[in-house]
C-alpha cells in the first residue's frame, strides 16, 4: 500500500520537473522594490536598495521601479531612484520610458508635474505635418452633379482646417511634446496614395505626420447620406518605418454612423461637427507614437 500511494506522488513530482513553473510564478527579486516604489514607500525603497535589490529589475510588462513610481506620481521615490542610478532611458514593452508613462499614462490622483521635473527631459521630436483630402467616398448627391459636389467639398478646405486645429492642439497650454518644423495643407488627394503609402519628405524632421480627410456622400431616397473618415499615418524619417496607422470613422465610412441631409447648405456644419472633436485625440495618439520609439 505505501508503494501504491507513492506512485501518484512520484508522477506529480515528475510532471513538475518536466514542466517548469510559468515565468510569472518564478521568483522575482525586484518585485518588492517595484511594489514599494509604486506605493510611494520612500523608506522601504531605500532599505531594499541597501539590501541590493536590482534597481532596474522589470516586471512582465517591462516596467521598472522608476517607471511605476513615475506613473503613480511618486516624485520623492523618483528622485531617490534617480540618485541611486536608475535607468531613466529604459523602455517598457509598449515603448514608454518613465517620462512617457508619467506624461501619457499617469495613474492616481496626484500631480505628476514634480515627477516630470525630476526626470531627464527627452528631446522633442521634430515633426513635419501634411494634411489633405480625398474624394474617393463622394459617390453622388441628390442636389448636385459630381463636379459640383467635389468643388463644394474643396471650397470647405478641410485640409487647412484640420492642419490649423492640429497646430492649435500642439500649442495648447501645458503641451510641449513636439516641435512642428513644417506644416502643409496639400489639397485634394495629396497626402496618402490609394494604397495608403505616404511620401516621407521631412529632411529636417524626425517624423512625418500625414492626415487625410475622407468626406463621403451618397444620394438615397431624395436625401444625401453624409459620412466622414480620417486616416492618420506617422512615419519615422531615418528609416521610413510606420509608427502609427489610425483610421477614424467619425461619421460612418465603416458603417458606424451617417447623417442624412436634405440640402447642400447642411454639408459644412455636419462635417465640421465631426472633424473638430477628433483633432485632439489625433494629436495625443501622434505624440504617444513618437515617444514610444527612439527617433
Amino acid at each position: 500500500m505505501p508503494i501504491a500511494r507513492s506512485i501518484p506522488a512520484a508522477l506529480l513530482l515528475a510532471a513538475c520537473l518536466t514542466h517548469p513553473l510559468p515565468a510569472q510564478f518564478a521568483y522575482d527579486p525586484a518585485a518588492p522594490l517595484r511594489e514599494a516604489a509604486s506605493g510611494g514607500q520612500v523608506a522601504r525603497v531605500s532599505a531594499l536598495l541597501e539590501k541590493g535589490l536590482p534597481i532596474d529589475g522589470a516586471d512582465l510588462n517591462g516596467r521598472t521601479a522608476l517607471m511605476l513610481a513615475a506613473q503613480q506620481g511618486r516624485a520623492e521615490v523618483v528622485r531617490l531612484l534617480m540618485s541611486k542610478g536608475a535607468n531613466a532611458r529604459a523602455r517598457d514593452k509598449a515603448g514608454f520610458t518613465a517620462w512617457g508613462l508619467a506624461t501619457f499614462s499617469p495613474s492616481g490622483h496626484r500631480s505628476h508635474e514634480a515627477v516630470l521635473k525630476a526626470l531627464p527631459q527627452p528631446a522633442r521630436p521634430r515633426v513635419e505635418v501634411n494634411t489633405g483630402w480625398t474624394p474617393v467616398h463622394l459617390i453622388s448627391s441628390c442636389f448636385m452633379s459630381a463636379g459640383e459636389l467635389r468643388s463644394g467639398i474643396e471650397r470647405n478646405a478641410f485640409d487647412r482646417l484640420i492642419l490649423e486645429q492640429f497646430q492649435n492642439a500642439a500649442a495648447a497650454p501645458g503641451r510641449n511634446e513636439i516641435e512642428i518644423v513644417r506644416a502643409t495643407a496639400r489639397g485634394m488627394n495629396a497626402v496618402l496614395l490609394a494604397d495608403g503609402v505616404a511620401p516621407v519628405e521631412g529632411v529636417d524632421a524626425d517624423a512625418v505626420v500625414n492626415i487625410q480627410v475622407q468626406p463621403g456622400a451618397g444620394c438615397a431616397a431624395g436625401k444625401d447620406n453624409l459620412s466622414l473618415g480620417l486616416d492618420v499615418r506617422v512615419f519615422r524619417v531615418r528609416d521610413r518605418s510606420l509608427l502609427l496607422a489610425k483610421s477614424i470613422a467619425a461619421g460612418g465610412i465603416k458603417g458606424l454612423r451617417t447623417i442624412q441631409v436634405d440640402n447642400p447648405a447642411q454639408y459644412t456644419p455636419v462635417y465640421l461637427h465631426w472633424i473638430k472633436p477628433e483633432v485632439d485625440p489625433i494629436y495625443r495618439a501622434v505624440a504617444e507614437a513618437l515617444y514610444r520609439t527612439e527617433m
